[in-house]
């Protein structure tokens, strides 16, 4: 059973292109590209076969999409980005 966990804009920010990885705040760091809420509609799903979605645990893969920045964008979490 897939899960959807939608966020509160205020409690998130995302860092893309050049801000990832970009050592800004020190070694092996990545700037966010703008404050939270400049992003929106984050929706966090668990993915297909964990057999307990609920928690966000180190291992478990999820899928992220958002719009705002410029676009949209989506992520799988411990895999390859989403097309």
């Amino acid at each position: 059973m897939r899960i959807s966990f939608p966020v509160r804009d205020t409690e998130f920010a995302i860092s893309s292109g050049a801000n990832v990885g970009s050592n800004a705040g020190g070694a092996d760091t990545s700037i966010f590209d703008g404050p939270p809420g400049a992003a929106c509609g984050l929706v966090v799903t668990a993915r297909p076969g964990d057999p307990d979605p609920g928690p966000f645990e180190p291992g478990d893969r999820q899928d992220l999409v958002w719009r705002g920045q410029g676009g949209t964008g989506a992520v799988r979490c411990g895999g390859d980005p989403v097309g």
